[in-house]
């Protein structure tokens, strides 16, 4: 499975992956919502290890602004499909991207942001 992840990313990927696995959101935290347990926060950003600062960046500036972060989201709710989508912005131009709920974990906890 990981040999499908993005070669540009590779290099942050530990040599092996004995106790690494791939978890749903909903199994690693049982209790959250789509949006948090207490909502969205600026706080939940975290970097982790994957490299991605830019993109938390701009996640975590719209975040400030939770009503504005929630209307980018087509998906508004949790869903048996385990598939979320949500409107992003390139250049103006209104972009949909669809992503499911695995996460990579190590020793069963997430990995990366």
């Amino acid at each position: 499975m990981w040999d499908k992840f993005p070669t540009r990313y590779r290099r942050h990927l530990p040599k092996s992956f004995d106790d690494w696995s791939f978890k749903r959101i909903g199994d690693a935290f049982p209790t959250s919502s789509l949006w948090g347990n207490k909502g969205i926060d600026l706080s939940d950003v975290r970097q982790g290890g994957l490299g991605n600062c830019y993109f938390l960046a701009a996640i975590g500036a719209i975040a400030e602004f939770s009503e504005t972060f929630k209307t980018m989201w087509i998906t508004k709710e949790k869903n048996d499909a385990h598939a979320y989508g949500m409107n992003l912005y390139v250049r103006g131009k209104k972009i949909p991207i669809y992503v499911d709920d695995y996460i990579p974990t190590k020793g069963g906890r997430p990995t990366f942001s």
